[in-house]
């Protein structure tokens, strides 16, 4: 998944924020926050970007689904400055881009070129298995 800025956000009087706005701040470096350890058979998530984003988690949490207040919110700002990646903890890396792409990315977990393959084959085996479950169901439909 990659995104990108629909208008220049470097030159915004109200520098974008929240969970993924923060990432463009305009300082080319790269954040690293804290990860989960998927090696395990069974995995619960706990890592929330800790190091990567100013506060924690919960100061991005909002009351309802249309609510746009919330600890770091600019929704009303008139003017805000990029965050302060001085305060972060999370590693460091070049977020260095050509000047014709800006955005943010987020690439899969799978490393190995055969886990990509494998994971190809069984979406394709899945894609078929539902096909045939459909094309059943429609016989069945046509037949009552």
């Amino acid at each position: 998944m990659q995104l990108y800025p629909l208008y220049d956000v470097d030159h915004d009087v109200v520098a974008p924020h929240g969970l993924i706005g923060q990432s463009w701040d305009g300082d080319s470096v790269g954040v690293d926050g804290a990860q989960d350890d998927y090696t395990a058979a069974e995995v619960t998530t706990k890592a929330m970007a800790e190091g990567a984003i100013e506060g924690v988690a919960s100061d991005y949490e909002v009351e309802d689904k249309f609510a746009t207040d919330f600890k770091y919110s600019r929704f009303d700002a008139v003017a805000a400055k990029p965050r302060d990646i001085s305060l972060l903890k999370g590693a460091r890396r070049s977020g260095k881009m050509n000047s014709n792409m800006r955005g943010a990315g987020a690439s899969p977990d799978l490393e190995d070129p055969q886990d990509e393959e494998e994971t190809a084959e069984t979406a394709e085996k899945l894609q078929a298995e539902a096909a045939k479950a459909a094309a059943e169901a429609a016989v069945k439909a046509v037949a009552a």
